[in-house]
């Protein structure tokens, strides 16, 4: 996925470009208690993982990451969902290939409804 050299948030009046990097530090917040809980979860070297429970942390993060790269590099909210969720499918779909044998986590079975609202409120910043 390719996106125009413009930058959104340089589009955006002073006061709404605080406003996107108010949420952005937010949504870094949100990736690094879905990091502790990943690791809290994660079986400890040694250890044997029993299901795969930690993961589904994890791909969130790897979700709210990859929205967060897209608005960090200028793009804008619509274009940066679709970023965060392609990784987290691309992070499911080679979980699933490493466990032929165990259950597999289902792409569609995540809940992007907080992210979905974020882009669009984020969308409805004012431009200049």
């Amino acid at each position: 996925m390719v996106k125009s050299a413009k930058l959104w948030y340089k589009t955006l009046t002073q006061q709404n470009r605080e406003v996107l990097f108010g949420e952005m530090r937010k949504i870094d917040k949100i990736i690094e208690k879905l990091r502790q809980k990943y690791m809290e979860l994660s079986p400890k070297y040694g250890e044997i993982a029993v299901g795969g429970a930690h993961m589904d942390s994890f791909f969130e993060m790897v979700e709210y990451e990859g929205f967060l790269r897209g608005l960090r590099k200028g793009n804008d909210p619509s274009f940066s969902l679709k970023l965060g969720l392609k990784d987290r499918q691309a992070a499911i779909i080679k979980w699933n290939r490493q466990r032929e044998w165990q259950v597999h986590r289902h792409i569609v079975e995540y809940n992007q409804q907080k992210l979905i609202m974020w882009a669009k409120a984020l969308t409805g910043l004012k431009e200049k």
